[in-house]
């Protein structure tokens, strides 16, 4: 009438997931130079930049570095501003600031039938020198 609820020893069925499944995605994110390189960004930028920083200007870049896709953000600065719950003058303000210090660049500055500006973060001061003097060396 009833099934029994306790499955008799040597009839449990065979695990849904595989352990190495887990282990191959950790091997594919190792060689993958992107995730790294994305991880070394944030974590400069948390351990030597931030702390000079005021509240703005550190979520106006946290939310440029996640939106950032191929090494760029494109973002308006009034929808940043609608992100950070703050007024699209304080976005500018914040953004000249981090544009002086090295911490964000502009790629294509955008504008009314531009579209969005698009930015390249960097975590520390050094990275955004040492790509200008990279290129301009070539």
């Amino acid at each position: 009438m009833t099934c029994p609820r306790i499955i008799p020893v040597g009839q449990e069925p065979s695990p849904l997931h595989v352990a190495t499944d887990d282990a191959s995605r950790r091997t594919e994110n190792a060689e993958n130079p992107a995730i790294s390189n994305r991880f070394f960004v944030i974590n400069s930028f948390a351990d030597i930049s931030m702390k000079v920083l005021k509240r703005a200007e550190i979520t106006v870049w946290v939310l440029l570095w996640r939106d950032t896709r191929n090494g760029v953000a494109k973002a308006s600065q009034a929808h940043l501003a609608v992100r950070a719950g703050t007024n699209v003058r304080t976005v500018r303000r914040a953004l000249k600031k981090l544009i002086a210090q090295g911490l964000v660049e502009v790629v294509v500055r955008g504008g009314v039938g531009r579209g969005p500006s698009s930015y390249r973060v960097h975590g520390q001061a050094q990275q955004a020198e040492l790509k200008k003097e990279g290129t301009a060396a070539r």
